[in-house]
């Protein structure tokens, strides 16, 4: 056997360093394999968000973690492209969290001494992302050394680590029945977002926007609910978006967000869905705009549903310029009304959900668990009353699917399965699921304004609902005519199953 030289020993106990190198553009660069979590396909949904950064990809749920999608080619300035999909996103640590990396292509796999690093000159803007260049002298390559923690701040990272830390076991029913909250989700643009539901006070149609006194880029206009002129905020420009567009959205609503003393409207595209939550669902998303970390409560992920961004109603609340809007509106159009009320007795709101079958029915709003978009599939139920449609697969819990119109002797209607909702609430320990054409608002009422409608008006509605008719009651939405709602009662047709 022959013997190594001195030098021979020497170079072998030397600590190699491992990388690996991708291509982002005509750019080489190389990554500690420390740091480098793994290496995954571009998600097929990415999640936008709200208040992007010109890098900022959307975030992607990659088992149970929320990931921040880097785009590197934006942020190192190579020039824009657009995402194709073929391409790979690294997912590294950085200050402890983690965010993915997009990049063209892998390249490959190297091992290196230190001396073979070798200090930028920091003469560009890229340098003040690296650490340094790696020479190759067998074929004269020049990579670039990413420094993962200059290329984002990540403003809630104490927060963030500290959630990642609480354990996700799994609930006991009771646990999980003592923790569920309840959020609304509704869509702006490509932006799915939500807000507790306790956190919003109405939703209603959009009938017209009267122009506002009060000029300013957030103000879209003005709306008159029950005497009350409410501004309605453009949500799209307070997230710093492109700012409201005449839409050709069908049906757009406006979510009403209330304190005691400032009140204003949110014109959104669509009310999606209330979907049922615990402190354990929400998962914590990387913010890189320390302006409105605290406008972020998390992400809820559902099956069916995709990933939707939670915010806190109270920071909208409370911004400056919110409140300003606020308080201009009510000294212009609002100073009668807030005296004459401040001397009426005290306020007592009941809010229903309100839906339509043909005609609009609704319940009261804690009497329904969860409302989530037609499926895809529903399991036969063989055997079951002809208005059963079936059985459907909910995060592993059985939901007895009811077809309402059938139940009810309604005239059958295709379903439009972009419309069409299901209403899920209890029934003892089981989970039943009402079909409805479609999701109409959440309403809010004054039960010391409430008219509940006499018998001999409603015994066509009794004769067809029978004891599932809780109340028909009439109030006003805001428009020239009063509308009339019918409440179910969720007790009631419980009793079936």
């Amino acid at each position: 056997m022959e013997a190594l030289s001195s030098n021979e020993i020497i170079e072998n106990y030397i600590e190699k360093l491992i990388y690996g190198s991708f291509k982002v553009g005509s750019m080489e660069v190389a990554l500690d394999v420390k740091l480098v979590q793994e290496v995954v396909n571009y998600p097929e949904t990415v999640t936008k968000m709200p208040l992007p950064t010109p890098y900022l990809e959307g975030i992607f749920n990659l088992r149970g973690a929320i990931i921040p999608i880097v785009n590197l080619r934006e942020l190192l300035g190579l020039g824009e492209i657009e995402i194709t999909g073929t391409e790979k996103v690294a997912i590294v640590e950085c200050q402890g969290a983690k965010i993915g990396l997009v990049f063209d292509s892998t390249s490959e796999i190297l091992r290196i001494s230190k001396e073979d690093i070798v200090p930028h000159s920091k003469e560009n803007a890229q340098d003040a992302f690296m650490s340094g260049c790696i020479k190759l002298h067998e074929d004269s390559r020049m990579l670039h050394v990413l420094n993962i923690d200059s290329l984002v701040k990540i403003s809630n990272i104490s927060d963030l680590l500290t959630k990642q830390k609480i354990s996700t076991g799994v609930l006991t029913h009771k646990d999980f029945q003592r923790n569920m909250k309840k959020c609304i989700s509704f869509s702006v643009g490509s932006l799915q977002m939500s807000f507790e539901i306790t956190g919003i006070n109405e939703v209603i149609k959009v009938t017209e926007l009267k122009e506002s006194h009060v000029q300013c880029d957030l103000c879209l206009g003005v709306v008159e609910l029950r005497g009350l002129v409410i501004p309605i905020v453009d949500i799209n420009f307070y997230l710093e978006g492109t700012g409201y567009r005449s839409s050709d959205v069908v049906d757009q609503k406006i979510i009403i967000l209330r304190n005691q003393e400032i009140c204003i409207g949110l014109l959104v595209d669509s009310v999606e869905s209330i979907l049922s939550f615990s402190e354990n669902d929400l998962m914590p998303i990387p913010i890189f705009r320390e302006k409105y970390k605290e406008l972020f409560t998390g992400c809820i992920s559902k099956e069916g549903e995709g990933d939707i961004v939670l915010l806190d109603h109270r920071v909208i609340l409370d911004n400056p310029e919110i409140i300003e809007i606020s308080k201009g509106h009510d000294l212009i159009y609002n100073k009668d009304y807030k005296d004459e009320n401040s001397q009426r007795k005290q306020v007592i709101n009941q809010s229903f959900i309100s839906f339509t079958l043909g005609d609009m029915y609704g319940f009261e709003i804690g009497d329904i668990r969860e409302i989530i978009s037609y499926p895809k599939e529903i399991s036969p139920s063989l055997g079951a009353s002809s208005y059963i449609k079936g059985v459907l697969n909910l995060r592993g819990d059985a939901v007895t699917i009811v077809d309402t119109r059938k139940l009810y002797s309604m005239n059958s209607v295709e379903v439009d399965y972009e419309k069409s909702k299901i209403l899920i609430f209890e029934a003892g320990d089981k989970l039943v699921g009402l079909i409805v054409d479609s999701l109409e608002s959440i309403v809010t009422i004054d039960i010391n304004s409430k008219i509940i409608l006499p018998k001999i008006v409603t015994r066509d509605l009794e004769s067809k609902f029978g004891k599932d008719l809780k109340e028909v009651i009439t109030y006003n939405a805001g428009e020239e005519k009063d509308r009339v709602l019918t409440v179910l009662n969720v007790e009631n047709i419980a009793l079936r199953f």
